[in-house]
């Protein structure tokens, strides 16, 4: 699978508001696209909005 396919997979379960597994696969993108300076911005923006949508526990 194509390394950035993890980084649309978080994109799309956090359009379903399944937020669970987009924290999966935008760690899964995270540990993928690390070193790679075109998407490191990318991925970190998209895990701020992830926890934007985590409820307060």
């Amino acid at each position: 699978m194509c390394d950035a396919a993890y980084y649309y997979l978080a994109e799309a379960w956090l359009m379903k508001k399944n937020i669970t597994q987009a924290v999966e696969c935008n760690n899964i993108a995270a540990d993928f696209l690390r070193g790679d300076s075109s998407w490191t911005p990318r991925v970190t923006e998209q895990k701020r909005r992830i926890q934007s949508q985590l409820k307060p526990q």
